[in-house]
C-alpha cells in the first residue's frame, strides 16, 4: 500500500481476509493496487476502472484481471478470484444478503 494511504485506511493497511468499504472513489480504490508488487488483483463489477490511473500509481496492469459485468454469479466470482488474488475491488449489483 501506498505509505500515503496509511492514513486513511482502517488500521494503517488493509488485512487478508477483511473487507473495507471505499465510497465515492474509484481512484482510491485502484491506488490499494501499488502495493502489491507481484500479487494479483482483480476488479469486479467497475466497468469505468481506469487502469492506466492505476498503473501511473505503481499498480502493475499486468496482475489485475478485470471482471465487468459478474452478472448474477457477482458472489460466486468475487469468492473464486479471492482463492488467487490477494485484492479484489468489487462492486456489487445489489445490496448482497448477509450471509454472503
Amino acid at each position: 500500500m501506498l505509505p500515503v494511504l496509511g492514513a486513511v485506511v482502517p488500521e494503517g493497511g488493509l488485512r487478508p481476509g477483511s473487507v473495507t468499504v471505499v465510497e465515492g472513489s474509484p481512484a482510491l480504490a485502484l491506488a490499494l493496487t501499488a502495493g502489491l508488487g507481484e500479487r494479483w488483483c482483480a476488479v469486479v463489477g467497475l466497468p469505468e476502472a481506469h487502469i492506466p490511473a492505476a498503473a501511473s500509481m505503481g499498480g502493475d496492469p499486468m496482475r489485475v484481471l478485470l471482471v465487468d459485468d459478474p452478472g448474477r454469479r457477482w458472489a460466486d466470482v468475487v469468492a473464486a478470484l479471492t482463492e488467487g488474488c490477494a485484492l479484489v475491488l468489487t462492486r456489487p449489483p445489489d445490496r448482497p444478503a448477509p450471509q454472503v
